[in-house]
């Protein structure tokens, strides 16, 4: 079997998961509030690995690799402004944040290597929000 693995796995990542009216969207805003966080991200399709993986799917392996990838795929995104959410009343939009002027200023930053640096200078708090995603999950 082949052994995948990321060169460096991300750090920092607060995953917020439960069920259905467990709480998560109250917890979100007030760990979102913390010092270094950046804005809430949810990702539909990460929270598919593990549900996969729990029916066999796929391997624990694999799981792990593709969420690990996601995620960095997902925070290095953030950092240049991809992705942003402008709407006013969602909870992962902008405007939610403390600073949301810094995240019209990552719409105008270069792309590139310079990016990864800057993840590991900031030192932020990566925070996702995941439906019964990790519930059965071995990894």
């Amino acid at each position: 079997m082949i052994e995948l693995a990321l060169k460096k796995p991300t750090k920092n990542v607060v995953a917020i998961t439960g069920i259905s009216r467990s709480g998560k969207s109250m917890l979100a805003p007030i760990v979102c509030s913390f010092k270094r966080a950046e804005t809430l991200k949810m990702d539909y399709t990460l929270e598919q690995y593990p549900a996969l993986n729990y029916l066999g799917l796929i391997s624990d392996n694999v799981t792990t690799y593709l969420m690990r990838y996601m995620v960095n795929v997902i925070i290095y995104d953030s950092m240049i402004g991809r992705n942003s959410n402008f709407r006013v009343s969602d909870w992962t939009s902008i405007w939610n944040s403390s600073h949301p002027t810094k995240y019209v200023e990552r719409l105008l930053t270069e792309e590139g290597d310079l990016i990864y640096d800057k993840i590991k200078e900031k030192d932020r708090l990566n925070i996702f929000m995941f439906h019964n995603a990790l519930w059965h999950a071995k990894i």
